[in-house]
């Protein structure tokens, strides 16, 4: 339990980090007259947020963890919901496939622009896609395992 409250408070002290850096960078972007500056400003002011948003889930998260389950993880966590198993695993599967079409979305995009700001950016973007595309994979793996559904 004591390893838990400490880790719970690095992660609230990061958390603050975080969103101290969001309003640092905001300030920065206000000020530059800069397009490109200013795009690029702004994604890594939208991960900043991002960041502190996904930290302040993963504290609330932990509460989910009952204090005599020191061993336990997150993906061994269940929580109260009326959702059909199947129905959310359905869900995600389709969402998959939403994410490659938003891949090909972002190449066709690509294709159309020589400008180095914007590339950047449709590359971060496209980072990003592939990223959600392997947590869905992982999810799926993970957290719904068919064979454990009564």
């Amino acid at each position: 339990m004591q390893l838990k409250t400490n880790l719970s408070s690095l992660i609230e002290t990061q958390i603050r980090l975080e969103k101290n850096t969001a309003k640092k960078i905001k300030e920065i972007e206000d000020a530059t007259s800069n397009l490109g500056a200013k795009l690029l400003l702004a994604e890594m002011r939208f991960d900043t947020e991002k960041h502190a948003s996904i930290l302040e889930v993963m504290v609330g998260l932990m509460s989910h963890v009952r204090p005599d389950a020191e061993n336990r993880r997150f993906w061994q966590v269940e929580t109260q919901s009326y959702v059909d198993a199947l129905v959310v695993k359905k869900m995600l599967e389709k969402h998959v496939m939403v994410e490659t079409e938003m891949l090909k979305q972002i190449d066709a995009a690509m294709a159309k622009t020589d400008d180095e700001a914007l590339t950047l950016l449709f590359n971060h973007i496209k980072e990003d896609e592939k990223k959600h595309h392997k947590i869905l994979k992982k999810i799926l793996k993970n957290a719904f395992r068919m064979e454990s559904i009564p």
